[in-house]
């Protein structure tokens, strides 16, 4: 038990290490000592306590306080790269696109959104044509991705944002409303974004972190 704790204060310290690095650091090969490490510590017993970290670790991050004086609405313009996503259920943490899930968020000064997330390793098509997949190759597609755009506004608590979908690659999402919870900080270049009702239910957290 005391191993396994101090692995945990080990684990923890390096992430923020790593995330008060500035952002051009995170793009490179500390992004990828940032996988590695988290893969170490996705096992049964440390998903909870990872997510715990992460959350707790984006708190601590020197800048918070300055971001959060600034309106919401000047904050989140920009794009945003992906860092770790997850879902929590039925109290359990899973990820359903996988431990190195890709993606991006953008939000513009006009009040239009682009939202996409996938995994890496979705399988080609063996046809060479999207409109010849097989059952299991177009079922890998659909489970393999998500990506919404649209419009938002920002709503009066400040933490949060309501999408107007206009395209999905969920249809069940198209011309629907819904919000978004926000979170910014690290001077204004972390983000996390936390979808209260997943397509796939449950809540779904994920880490951002501004693109230059």
């Amino acid at each position: 038990m005391a191993r396994r704790s101090r692995f945990m204060v080990q684990s923890y310290l390096q992430i923020l290490g790593l995330l008060r690095n500035p952002i051009w650091t995170i793009l490179g090969e500390p992004r990828t000592r940032l996988l590695k490490i988290t893969k170490n510590m996705m096992n049964g017993r440390n998903v909870v306590n990872f997510a715990a970290i992460m959350a707790l670790g984006l708190t601590l991050l020197p800048g918070s306080a300055i971001s959060q004086q600034n309106p919401l609405k000047d904050q989140i313009v920009g794009r945003w790269l992906l860092v770790y996503a997850w879902v929590e259920r039925d109290g359990k943490i899973t990820q359903p696109l996988g431990p190195s899930s890709i993606g991006y968020i953008a939000f513009d000064s006009t009040g239009h959104y682009s939202y996409h997330f996938m995994r890496p390793d979705v399988p080609k098509f063996a046809s060479n044509n999207r409109a010849t997949g097989t059952p299991d190759e177009n079922k890998a597609v659909v489970l393999g991705n998500i990506a919404t755009f649209g419009t938002y506004t920002i709503n009066p608590d400040n933490a949060s944002v309501t999408l107007h979908i206009v395209g999905s690659s969920f249809p069940n999402w198209i011309g629907t409303d819904q919000k978004r919870l926000i979170e910014i900080s690290g001077d204004g270049n972390r983000l996390k974004y936390t979808n209260p009702e997943a397509s796939i239910d449950g809540v779904a957290p994920s880490i951002y972190i501004r693109a230059k």
